[in-house]
């Protein structure tokens, strides 16, 4: 009896140590596919999509996706057994909530956001009536994001965005007015409709015209105002691009003036006119707070053209021929314009085995599968190369040369 009870005791202990050595169960995970729609039953488009997924009653997300590749769209490494709120952002703003109680592998929910709204912004001085234009505008959600840029037109307005509507009260985009590198004027919140056209006017803080006189005091070296023994002299006038706009003698108390300036970045260039020499250099910017600029003299290089000398060459210069070719290119290649014609033109240069260069607008490009999928045949097949018509089909010859790395960088991201 006593050996009975040995044995029952020993199997005991023995299965209450082995259950304590084996592993805990592995956690079985799960996934849920979100299928995107706008309120009118549209399939949505996912390239503003970002996603917050959070877990049973946590206030802390369990996953975030800052970017969505594809509608629909799969969400993986989902524990079984809970509950999940899948919160959806497009632009940046708040859109759509939905719980999903995940109890199989794999899941379906189908997720219907607003529908969005165009916005145009108009951009006046601050008399409220006179346009400013060629001038650049962002629009930013509240992380600071950029969702879409652009130069106003003569009118003083840009393209007309198409971005998420503003679902939260106090919630809305910014909209960043910029007059060359250093003046900005923010205007905030603005609140965008579903599905409307609107008009977004910003009256800026800068005036029309700065009507009182602008002074520029020229010093030599020795920090004194010049006077006739030192020169005659003049003051250039450049823009931002260099350009020369207007110029002014100085006078026998070493001033130079300007009167009537739009704000904005200039140069101020001294010349030498003795020798032709540049005295001075300084670049300001002029929105009508300050009238009064100093300029010095830093003794810069002689503007007079200097004639290089030639050396003789020791080999020659290669003769190219003509090659009696023609390049072709196609501008303006969008999403949903004029499907048939375009298609049609890339399709005519293919039968006739010619290449075409194809100008792409990148801001409003790459959602139309019948356009891309006929590009992507003709690139394989080496019938067409792709250029960039900017992102907006903005005027590049407005931008300086920051803006321009900037539109050129974000439409060659877009189209990789």
């Amino acid at each position: 009896m006593k050996e009975r009870y040995f044995f029952v005791l020993l199997a005991i202990i023995f299965s209450a140590t082995l259950l304590f050595y084996l592993p805990a169960h592995a956690e079985t995970y799960g996934s849920i596919a979100i299928n995107i729609t706008y309120s009118n039953g549209d399939r949505a488009d996912y390239s503003p999509i970002s996603i917050k997924i959070y877990q049973d009653n946590k206030q802390s997300p369990f996953q975030e996706i800052e970017s969505i590749t594809g509608n629909p769209f799969n969400i993986i490494s989902l524990p079984l057994g809970h509950q999940y709120k899948i919160d959806l952002y497009s632009n940046g703003m708040y859109a759509s909530s939905n719980y999903v109680d995940l109890e199989q592998t794999q899941q379906n929910v189908n997720v219907n956001i607003p529908l969005p709204g165009g916005m145009r912004v108009n951009v006046l001085y601050n008399d409220g009536v006179t346009s400013i234009n060629n001038v650049f505008v962002d629009v930013k959600s509240p992380d600071n994001k950029i969702w879409a840029s652009g130069f106003t037109d003569i009118k003083g307005q840009t393209l007309r965005f198409w971005l998420a509507p503003t679902t939260v009260q106090t919630v809305g985009y910014t909209v960043d007015v910029k007059i060359g590198q250093h003046l900005l004027y923010s205007h905030n919140p603005v609140f965008l409709l579903p599905g409307i056209s609107q008009e977004i006017e910003i009256v800026t803080p800068w005036t029309p015209l700065i009507n009182s006189l602008i002074s520029v005091k020229v010093y030599d070296s020795q920090s004194k105002l010049v006077t006739p023994s030192n020169g005659t002299f003049v003051v250039d006038l450049l823009d931002d691009q260099g350009n020369k706009m207007m110029e002014s003698p100085v006078n026998n108390r070493g001033e130079a003036d300007f009167y009537n300036l739009k704000v904005g970045d200039y140069e101020f260039r001294t010349t030498n006119l003795k020798d032709n020499s540049i005295w001075s250099d300084s670049k300001v910017t002029i929105d009508g707070t300050q009238l009064n600029f100093i300029t010095k003299e830093n003794q810069t290089q002689i503007s007079k053209p200097v004639t290089p000398t030639l050396q003789p060459q020791t080999s020659q210069i290669p003769q190219i021929s003509g090659c009696n070719c023609v390049a072709f290119r196609l501008d303006n290649v969008q999403d949903y314009w004029l499907d048939n014609v375009q298609i049609g033109v890339m399709d005519t240069f293919k039968q006739k085995n010619a290449s075409l260069t194809l100008g792409i607008i990148a801001k409003v490009f790459g959602n139309d599968s019948k356009l891309v999928n006929n590009i992507k045949n003709n690139i394989s097949n080496q019938s067409n190369d792709i250029g960039i018509n900017g992102w907006s089909f903005e005027d590049f010859t407005l931008s300086n040369e920051t803006q321009q790395e900037s539109l050129l960088g974000q439409s060659k991201n877009k189209l990789l």
